[in-house]
This record gives C-alpha cells, structure tokens and sequence, in this order.
C-alpha cells in the first residue's frame, strides 16, 4: 500500500530508433518547410533528413544500416514521442493509393514486455 507521490520518469523509451518514421514516395514539393508543416501536425518533430540514394558520393561510406533503409528517395522524421511517430503512421500513410501515395511506416517497431505473439493459434 506504500507509493511515490512523484513516479519516476518513465524508461519506456530505450532506444531512440522507436521514434523515427520512414516516409516514401515524397510529394513533389519535398523541402524541409513542406515537411515540417505536413509531418508537424502529427507531433513534435527533433528533425527530418531527406536522402537520395542516388545522391551518394562514396557507397563505400555508407553504413550497411543506410543501405537498407530503402532505394528510394526517402525521409527520416524524427519525433520528440513514440505516440507521435505512431500518430503520423495512422494519419498520414496513404494506403490507397499505393502506387504514388505517401508511405509513411516506422522505422523500428517498439517491443511490448510481458506480450508474446502468437503464430499459427500456438
């Protein structure tokens, strides 16, 4: 029956690879402004980065991890929260149209203690 009156701070955030979403298939107008405006109403944003995977001056300096985020012109929105990386996914992540749409997914899912899932009704 004994409590904090102040919990600690949560420690539910380990790594920060948990609030970074991958956006795909980027509008035309892809500047840090338009990003910043259309990925802001989800949270938060630390930062964005832009890559061109056919911008790369050396491949030989790029991470094995950089190489297989994705072949494509991409964004990494960083988020101040996993609740605001989360919210961009379900908001703004276009699955009909599949073709030209916004794709925006996390980049690491965040693993829940004490769940297992279950595969195949085992």
């Amino acid at each position: 029956m004994v409590k904090r009156h102040h919990p600690l701070p949560s420690a539910e955030i380990k790594d920060p690879m948990v609030c970074i979403v991958l956006v795909e298939n980027l509008p035309e107008d892809h500047s840090l402004d338009n990003l910043n405006r259309l990925f802001g109403e989800a949270g938060i944003i630390k930062n964005i980065t832009i890559r061109d995977p056919h911008d790369v001056i050396d491949p030989k300096k790029c991470t094995m991890a950089e190489k297989l985020i994705s072949r494509k012109l991409h964004a990494l929105v960083d988020y101040n929260t996993m609740e605001a990386a989360e919210k961009a996914v379900t908001t703004l992540n276009n699955e009909q149209d599949w073709r030209y749409g916004l794709r925006v997914k996390l980049l690491k899912n965040r693993t829940i203690r004490g769940r297992r899932k279950k595969y195949g009704g085992s």
